[in-house]
């Protein structure tokens, strides 16, 4: 493959969930929505626990059940469309792409096809990719048959009414995640940013898709047609926040938007949770 010398920082206004975007040339959904997930409730975990001062990208090696190995990332980037930041001349979703490969192969530099290794991964690989871009932490992971609410419901923040004077919507409450928490199809997997109920009862669970650029294959209809999700947001580490919570707007647009609850239990068959 083609490797080009990359322009651009490493951080543009820290890391963000929504930076991270899965290229077209390569499947690799567990790890683009894994990396969400993370920037999504834990960003300093992200930023200081596997980018170093040094610009190193620590992974941990599956083999190795926890050992780090740290990469030290050149200036350079695929030529072809792999994983990418939402903004413009942001460089670290690329580096840590490249150096997640490498890692998982147990090679140092330029890996020679990034395509063939990262293609092989669907959503049954959601809780590797978690666990090697955390370190083998304590983690859940599972394929069930029913209502999968009953468990994220005990991984969510407590609950927040939406407050007089935001902008429409008015009416509801939202719930926050408190761990990097990724759910999976059969052959896709997304980011969970937390929930939103209506004055009705209604609940819709908030996700990400990792293309960052369409809903996906969600199914038709039972989706949130409200343009913003606010959620009184905080970072969190092992479930504890760390932040002071800010009411926040999320649009619903490049990639992320709710699903009702009922359809959510359907269409979805696995889940991956990391505590960090």
């Amino acid at each position: 493959m083609v490797w080009n010398p990359a322009a651009g920082v490493y951080f543009i206004n820290n890391v963000k969930f929504n930076d991270p975007v899965q290229g077209t040339s390569c499947p690799n959904c567990s790890v683009i929505a894994g990396l969400s997930a993370l920037a999504w409730v834990n960003p300093a975990y992200l930023k200081s626990n596997i980018i170093d001062a040094n610009n190193q990208v620590k992974f941990y090696n599956w083999a190795t059940r926890g050992q780090p190995w740290a990469f030290a990332t050149n200036m350079w980037v695929p030529a072809t469309d792999f994983c990418h930041s939402s903004q413009a001349n942001e460089l670290w979703p690329a580096y840590v792409e490249k150096a997640y490969v490498s890692c998982a192969l147990n090679t140092h530099g330029d890996p020679a096809d990034m395509a063939t290794y990262l293609g092989a991964l669907d959503g049954s690989a959601s809780i590797t990719a978690l666990n090697r871009i955390t370190q083998p932490q304590w983690s859940d992971f599972a394929v069930w048959a029913g209502d999968f609410y009953t468990f994220l419901n005990n991984s969510l923040s407590g609950t927040s009414n939406y407050p007089a004077g935001q902008t429409a919507p008015l009416t509801g409450s939202s719930r926050q995640v408190r761990y990097p928490f990724l759910v999976s199809t059969a052959n896709h997997t997304y980011s969970v940013l937390g929930t939103y109920t209506t004055v009705a009862g209604v609940t819709y669970i908030i996700l990400r898709n990792p293309k960052g650029n369409t809903v996906g294959a969600a199914p038709g209809g039972n989706l949130l047609a409200d343009p913003t999700w606010w959620v009184n947001y905080r970072t969190y580490s092992t479930g504890n926040p760390t932040s002071d919570p800010v009411w926040t707007p999320i649009a619903l647009t490049n990639g992320v938007f709710g699903i009702q609850r009922d359809s959510f239990t359907q269409y979805f068959q696995k889940y991956s949770r990391v505590n960090v």
